[in-house]
């Protein structure tokens, strides 16, 4: 409970009210009827409840850890084709040389689009991909 007086909370310390000083165990033990002859309110403190958050940045192993083995599978058998194409080795580089995947970045829309048309992931897969993590607080 936080007891208040003209606005101001009283504190551990306690409060002066006319001129005499007491402690807050003082305030807290009057009844309701004598803190409010004395101009005192009491109100339940407000406890803030934490809200998720969307994580659209992710690390490379954070990236990586949302494909499934088989995706990556495709994936890599792509890059050991000696007739690999030149866009899905640039697409690696890319994704090797990126401290971060940003999911809203037209880079990494642009390389999931190249994904799906080689078939390592589906439209749905790479809607899904493209979705936020969600991060409780």
């Amino acid at each position: 409970m936080i007891y208040t007086y003209n606005g101001r909370p009283i504190t551990a310390k306690g409060l002066e009210i006319n001129g005499v000083w007491q402690p807050y165990s003082y305030y807290e033990n009057l009844s309701d009827a004598e803190r409010a002859k004395l101009g005192i309110t009491a109100e339940e403190p407000v406890v803030s409840t934490p809200q998720p958050h969307e994580k659209k940045v992710f690390t490379l192993a954070e990236w990586m850890a949302r494909f499934t083995q088989t995706e990556r599978n495709k994936f890599y058998t792509l890059l050991a084709k000696p007739e690999s194409d030149i866009e899905v080795i640039a697409l690696n580089q890319t994704i090797l040389t990126h401290p971060t995947i940003d999911i809203e970045d037209a880079e990494t829309i642009a390389g999931l689009e190249l994904l799906q048309v080689k078939g390592v992931i589906t439209t749905v897969r790479k809607a899904e991909l493209l979705q936020p993590d969600t991060i409780e607080v």
